[in-house]
């Protein structure tokens, strides 16, 4: 593939557990005549990864945005998101396309601007989804018509997750016998932790414990710019209530429902995205709701560094200080035999090898999917293809903007312990890099995951610089 200029014709921005489809999808693109620049294929190794991205974004003709319900989880994807989305006010021109494929994500945009489905991977769906991208790109309406030329069909990505949840079940158990207490629950994971089957368990367990019609799902929508009544109307239909506008009306409306039932149960997800003023708003009114129904209302909330905010910062006047919390255990030997099982039956390794890809990877969930997913079975292999992922250089993405922060991580980067493992970090710079899964909890200290995330963090910041090696 050969470089694309930069300036390209269209920037594509997805999250790297789909790049598979999305590379189908630039060489359709390149076959038509387009410049793509897709981060794999364009950047320049051992130059600024964030400056790259940035100058692509703005000045490329067009954008793609590819909207999966995780990619809301990328804070990456969301940065680029509201670039783009800047663009799109102030140049008259400039085309930003949702596609989307899979489980509609809560991307508020698509609201408001029409996305083009992938959903249907049929060769004939594919084709039709295909022709009103180039449509759109051009600026015209699609009409009633099928692409007809050479294409290639992605194959469907359904299939790929990698469970990052040890013994789900036993979790789940632990989940209810720990809601029995009758107070909230905080689920805690780090960045990458695939949440999504263990959320799944616990709904189809609360529904088989409290009924269908007491069970409920709040997946907090990722907002910048939030128009408070839009906002309400969203989470008050996902509570199962009657269309609120405001927090006062929402407290009501849910407190209402609460008293009236024998059993409510609500399971708030991707509470990391939430916009930080109805996050706390919302946090708010459950501390006040679950201390006075604590009887029939069952709280879980899933999140990471936000929520444990909530719990720990102020100490004893921590808004959610009352809450009880299971942190998510590493994934380990027994997670990736199930995940070989279920996803990748067509891989056969021995433990010895998952041993070594366990050790290679620190136990990083996208890492280890990544080696899965290109089907790479030799540890040496995955590692050679780690060094040039985009993935990798990623997880230090969001520590580029501060200048003191990159000097001080460097100086981490050469240590072999961070110090001492404590529920709430006051450090922030070390308490961000644990949260972001770079770092883990070994006897007690915070240590970082593995050499290959060493080296890219030194190579990503630049520490050559700052007396790195």
């Amino acid at each position: 593939m050969q470089n694309t200029p930069q300036s390209p014709d269209i920037f594509i921005s997805y999250r790297s557990s789909h790049f598979k489809w999305v590379e189908t999808l630039a060489n359709n693109l390149v076959a038509q005549g387009y410049s793509v620049f897709l981060d794999k294929w364009s950047l320049i190794r051992g130059q600024d990864f964030a400056r790259q991205l940035h100058e692509a974004a703005s000045g490329a003709k067009a954008a793609i945005l590819i909207g999966t319900t995780d990619s809301v989880d990328s804070g990456w994807v969301n940065d680029e998101f509201n670039l783009l989305r800047e663009r799109v006010r102030q140049e008259a021109e400039f085309n930003l396309i949702p596609l989307i494929f899979g489980e509609l994500p809560d991307f508020p945009f698509l609201e408001n601007i029409l996305a083009i489905d992938f959903r249907d991977s049929s060769d004939a769906g594919y084709r039709r989804a295909f022709h009103e991208l180039l449509s759109g790109l051009n600026n015209q309406p699609p009409g009633n018509q099928h692409f007809t030329g050479e294409l290639n069909i992605p194959q469907d990505l359904h299939r790929v997750r990698v469970e990052t949840i040890t013994q789900t079940e036993d979790i789940s158990t632990k989940v209810f016998r720990t809601l029995a207490r009758n107070k909230p629950l905080l689920l805690l994971s780090q960045t990458g932790r695939d949440t999504g089957l263990l959320c799944e368990q616990l709904l189809t367990q609360a529904e088989s414990s409290y009924g269908e019609a007491a069970v409920f799902r709040l997946s907090m929508p990722a907002v910048e710019e939030a128009d408070e009544a839009a906002y309400y109307r969203y989470v008050s239909r996902s509570c199962g209530l009657r269309d609120c506008e405001n927090s006062m009306d929402f407290n009501r409306a849910l407190e209402d429902r609460i008293r009236q039932s024998q059993h409510y149960f609500l399971l708030i997800t991707r509470f990391e995205n939430a916009h930080p003023e109805y996050r706390y708003q919302i946090a708010k009114i459950i501390r006040s709701l679950s201390e006075l129904y604590h009887r029939q209302f069952r709280l879980i909330m899933v999140g990471g560094e936000r929520l444990a905010e909530l719990r720990y910062a102020r100490g004893d006047m921590s808004l959610l200080n009352h809450a009880q919390e299971i942190r998510l255990p590493e994934m380990g030997l027994d997670d990736l035999q199930r995940t070989l099982n279920e996803e990748f039956d067509d891989l056969a390794l021995d433990d010895s090898t998952l041993h070594k890809l366990l050790d290679l990877t620190g136990q990083h969930p996208r890492l280890i999917q990544h080696c899965l997913e290109e089907g790479i079975p030799d540890p040496q292999e995955c590692e050679d293809s780690l060094e040039t992922s985009p993935y990798i250089v990623q997880l230090f993405s969001v520590f580029l903007k501060n200048s003191n922060q990159r000097e001080y991580i460097c100086e981490l980067l050469e240590k072999e312990q961070l110090g001492r493992y404590l529920p709430w970090l006051n450090d922030e710079v070390i308490r961000g890099l644990y949260w972001s899964n770079l770092l883990k909890v070994q006897d007690r200290k915070l240590v970082w995951r593995c050499e290959l995330i060493r080296r890219s963090g030194r190579l990503t910041l630049g520490c050559s610089a700052c007396g790195g090696e």
